[in-house]
Order: C-alpha cells, then sequence, then structure tokens
C-alpha cells in the first residue's frame, strides 16, 4: 500500500507548474514528475475504501452494475494543466476516479440519491456535477460526484478527493467511443480538440441517445426533434463513413482466460499503430509494484501514440467492459448506432 503524503500543497503546486511550463532542469522535471506519481498513489486507499464500499451497497440493492477504478494517466493530468492555466495540481478532483455503469437514467438517480443520502459513508459529499440534467456541449452526459476521504485510522489522508462516475450504458458506450475515435484520429476529442465534424458528429449523436433516454438534449440542438436529431446522425454517419471506421478498429492481444486473478490491478498498455493491447495484471498486495511500473511505462511511452493505464476491476471481463476504448472495442456504441438509424427510417 502506498505511503501518506509527505509533501505540502505548495509543493504540489510548485511541482505543477514545472510541469505545465517545462521550464525546468531535467531534475527539477524529474523530482516534479516522482512528486505527482507519489501524489496520485497516496489516493490509492481512499479510491479502494470507496469501490469496496460502493461495489457492498450495489450488491446489496441488486443492482446490475459494472465498477471499476483508476489513477488517472500522468500525460492526462499535464494536459488538463495545459488546458487550463489557472488549475493547481492540489486542486485537480479526479486524480481518484471510480467508475459505476447501470442500466438506466433512473438507476444513475437512484445511485445518487443513495450516496448523498448516505450518512455513513468514511468520504464526506463535496459537490455534483450532474451532466444528464445539464450536458456538456460537446455531447458528454453522466453524473459526477466528489467526496473527499476521512478517516480516523488514517488522518493523513484527509482531504483526499474521490470522484465516482455514474453513467448509463449507452452514455458509457458514447464516452469511450469518443476515445477510440480520438486515438484513431490522433486528437484528444473529449478535450475539445480534432476535426469540427466529428467533434459535431459526437455531439449530436450525445444528443440522440439523450432523446433515447428521454432526458435533456445537448446545449446547440435543443430546438431539434428527436426525429430531425435521428435523421442527422444517420446523414452525418453515412458522410463521415463511422461504422466502416469503427469496425475497422480490432486490436491483438492473447486470450484473456489466461489471467486468472480476481480483485487485482490491471496494467493495460495500447499501441494504436499497431493495434495491439497488453495487459499485466498484479495482486491486490503488489499495488507499489504496479505503481512503479505505471510510472515507467509512462515515461518509455512519453511522445508516442501508446496509452498507459494502471486500473483495477473484480475480474478480466469486466476490465474489457469498463475501458473499451483500450481495446479499441466500439461495439455497443455500433448497436446504438444501429437503432438511432433505425428510428431515422421510422420517424
Amino acid at each position: 500500500m502506498a505511503g501518506a503524503p509527505k509533501y505540502s500543497h505548495t509543493e504540489l503546486d510548485k511541482a505543477g507548474e514545472i510541469l505545465r511550463d517545462s521550464t525546468g532542469s531535467k531534475d527539477e522535471q524529474q523530482w516534479a514528475l516522482e512528486l505527482l506519481s507519489s501524489w496520485r498513489a497516496a489516493h490509492n486507499r481512499p479510491l479502494n475504501t470507496f469501490n469496496v464500499t460502493l461495489r457492498n451497497r450495489l450488491t446489496a440493492t441488486h443492482r446490475k452494475v459494472l465498477v471499476a477504478q483508476r489513477l488517472k494517466r500522468i500525460p492526462t493530468v499535464v494536459d488538463k494543466l495545459h488546458r487550463f492555466p489557472e488549475m493547481r495540481l492540489s486542486r485537480i478532483q479526479d486524480i481518484a476516479g471510480v467508475r459505476a455503469v447501470v442500466g438506466s437514467v433512473d438507476d444513475v438517480r437512484a445511485m445518487c440519491d443513495d450516496y448523498k443520502n448516505n450518512h455513513r459513508l468514511r468520504c464526506k459529499f463535496v459537490r455534483e456535477k450532474n451532466y444528464i440534467d445539464h450536458p456538456k456541449k460537446d455531447g458528454y452526459r453522466g453524473v459526477h460526484m466528489i467526496y473527499q476521504y476521512s478517516n480516523p485510522k488514517t488522518p493523513e489522508r484527509d482531504g483526499l478527493l474521490v470522484e465516482m462516475q455514474i453513467r448509463t450504458d449507452a452514455q458509457h458506450a458514447w464516452a469511450t467511443t469518443v476515445e477510440t475515435m480520438g486515438t484513431f484520429l490522433g486528437f484528444s476529442l473529449k478535450s475539445d480538440e480534432g476535426p469540427d465534424d466529428w467533434r459535431k458528429f459526437f455531439a449530436l449523436t450525445g444528443s440522440a441517445i439523450a432523446h433515447l433516454e428521454g432526458t435533456q438534449p445537448v446545449p446547440g440542438y435543443e430546438s431539434m426533434s428527436a426525429a430531425d436529431t435521428f435523421r442527422e446522425v444517420a446523414r452525418q454517419s453515412q458522410v463521415l463513413r463511422v461504422k466502416e471506421k469503427l469496425v475497422s478498429l480490432r486490436v491483438t492481444m492473447g486470450p484473456i482466460s489466461q489471467y486468472k486473478l480476481k480483485d487485482s490491478y490491471f496494467l493495460l498498455t495500447l499501441d494504436p499503430d499497431a493495434k495491439t493491447t497488453t495487459l499485466q495484471p498484479f495482486r491486490k498486495r503488489r499495488f507499489a509494484r504496479a505503481r512503479a511500473k505505471y510510472l515507467e511505462l509512462e515515461e518509455s511511452t512519453r511522445g508516442t501514440s501508446k496509452q498507459v493505464v494502471l486500473v483495477s476491476t473484480s475480474s478480466v471481463t469486466q476490465l474489457k467492459n469498463a475501458y473499451p476504448n483500450f481495446f479499441l472495442n466500439t461495439k455497443k456504441f455500433l448497436q446504438i448506432l444501429k437503432e438511432i438509424e433505425q428510428r431515422a427510417r421510422t420517424s
């Protein structure tokens, strides 16, 4: 288990500025990188605590749900610092993230109510960002709930933040396909980068999924009826040859049946150029080794198209469902797109 934080917010923010500007010496850059890695690792215990509580509560209520957790990738943290010049490293809220994917919007709302009204959690509720009732203009939808860790047994970790993302299956398929297509195009579409036509397609498709789920459309598309939205998605899909491109995105990897570990850490490395994904499992008690390997791979793949992430799920099957973008798997999104096209023909 990673040790407790051993640095101040002032030191963290100084490290953030060094990583943001890349102006420091090689030694300063290395110091900042190692401090960020250590701070990220310190979130692992709060993240595990929250994850276990989440799984237990969902099992007790018999909800069909997918649960996974991850520590944010360093390149993603640095990119966030670049995109938001006023952002301080010590204030980033999603270094530790747990994801719950449920069947319907009603399930999302029930989970949110359950957690906000639960006074026995070791984490203190801080705030909620409801992107279902108030979708982002890029089409992203889901609910983010921020919690602050508090535990009398480990007061040195008090104040560390954990973000819980709650999505429906359709919202999850949309979000992970945006990441997959961004990988294919070489742009971070989810960060509002890349070709306008693809960003507009995903924003429009997000609005179409909102119509399917009976929720608020995406900003900029409120004046379009559901039928018009479905027809425009179908039209843009043909122009961009979306289905052909997504179907062609498949990775090569060995059979996952060889990985028998459960409740483990998995280090995923996606090489989009070679269309391969490698998976390295670590038992729970080997977190320190997993963390070291995570940082090593992040450094060795810097400046390449390769992506690395350290995640934890209850099984390899859940891993593939929770992070399909690391397998370039867009099957669920293609099913939704087919439904939208059918609605376009019958509306």
